[in-house]
């Protein structure tokens, strides 16, 4: 038995919730940073393989709830975007 890595977790900035506070980026900096041009949280690519524990992370910090993990129908969530999107 080795070590596995962790399923990949799809996530997603909710863009009209999003205030660009950027705890996001500080909390998981290879899945999320502040866009220059609108200043809101968007998802880089390969975001999706970024620990979950710090994508759980960075959705309980955001202080709008603007981070989205869905568990189920991806990408169903209105409004957000993700790295594929």
């Amino acid at each position: 038995m080795g070590d596995t890595a962790p399923e990949p977790l799809p996530v997603g900035v909710d863009r009209d919730l999003c205030i660009g506070t950027g705890d996001c980026a500080r909390l998981a900096p290879l899945a999320f940073r502040v866009s220059d041009r609108d200043f809101i949280s968007e998802v880089l690519p390969g975001a999706a393989a970024t620990d979950p524990t710090l994508l759980r992370e960075a959705a309980a910090a955001c202080p709008v709830e603007a981070i989205v993990l869905p568990r189920a129908g991806w990408p169903d969530a209105l409004g957000a975007t993700t790295a594929d999107s």
